[in-house]
């Protein structure tokens, strides 16, 4: 049955929480996340949450909605457009930040992309120097993306999205799906001693690439469990969870609706069973991680 907006939002609000506003933030982080139109009530809610953007049509939404949260204003000073620390660059994505936004073109907008969207990213991220590059990478399971002009486009934009990461010194949030041979052609030369932080969201990717990743490449890399792709009851995901070294590990929605973005606290409970640990214990490790993650 058709659920109204408002009794949607109303019935999400019962379900999260409460908060005080006195209170720390404590909630479990999300490594990947879109925008939803109650992301703020979320975000209020996790003590970190990666907002990543799909295309160009979405750029300056992330941006207002990061900017728009009470602690990441606390966390800038003063209003973005008017902080001059903010402007020069210097203030880099970090853990403190409520919302921490990537700005890119997913591979499945690059067909629709226009001209000069490389300029204009460009100049985005440099005036926004908080922001990570992404939601980027290559796909070969979409049928429209297998073409050969398809795959090539996403080898452009991919390619050149991961150089503008390395050239401003940005982490990198990467979707990769069924394409592996084609990152490693791409990214092994960009890549080659730059140490940025690359987050491999919704990895679905085998133990042996984790082991190839971290150990043959020596990438300054991170792996993101999605909710929906986790289950608990199969080998394959308990196999692949045990896999990630825990200072590797972080745990994410890839949610685009307040539904799905109440999988985060099912997620972080049956990760924790899964490894026998206690979930506070695999939460704090999280924080670590993203920590780590931002070079902190």
């Amino acid at each position: 049955m058709f659920e109204a907006p408002s009794a949607l939002s109303s019935r999400i609000s019962s379900e999260l929480p409460s908060v005080p506003s006195e209170s720390p933030l404590i909630g479990p982080v999300d490594a990947h996340v879109h925008l939803f139109p109650e992301f703020s009530d979320f975000a209020q809610r996790r003590t970190v949450s990666f907002l990543n953007a799909v295309s160009e049509s979405d750029w300056e939404a992330v941006c207002r909605a990061v900017q728009c949260l009470e602690r990441n204003a606390e966390a800038l000073g003063r209003n973005f457009e008017q902080n001059a620390e903010l402007r020069s660059g210097d203030f880099k994505p970090n853990a403190e930040l409520q919302v921490v936004p990537f700005l890119g073109i997913h591979p499945w907008a690059v067909l629709s992309a226009e001209a000069g969207w490389e300029e204009r990213l460009e100049a985005l991220l440099r005036r926004m120097p908080i922001a990570g590059v992404g939601e980027i990478g290559l796909d070969a399971w979409k049928p429209e993306l297998q073409s050969d002009a398809a795959v090539c486009r996403q080898k452009t934009f991919f390619q050149r999205q991961l150089a503008l990461a390395v050239e401003l010194d940005r982490p990198v949030s990467i979707h990769c799906v069924r394409a592996w041979d084609h990152l490693w052609e791409l990214a092994r030369p960009i890549l080659a001693g730059k140490p940025i932080p690359l987050l491999f969201h919704a990895f679905s990717g085998s133990p042996q690439i984790v082991s190839q990743i971290l150990q043959k490449e020596k990438w300054n890399a991170f792996f993101s469990i999605a909710s929906f792709r986790f289950h608990p009851d199969r080998p394959k995901s308990r196999e692949l969870l045990h896999a990630i070294p825990r200072e590797r590990l972080l745990l994410e929605t890839d949610a685009e609706s307040a539904e799905d973005a109440l999988s985060l606290e099912t997620l972080c409970r049956n990760a924790a069973e899964c490894l026998r640990i206690p979930e506070s214990e695999l939460s704090d490790q999280i924080l670590k991680n993203v920590r780590l993650f931002f070079g902190r």
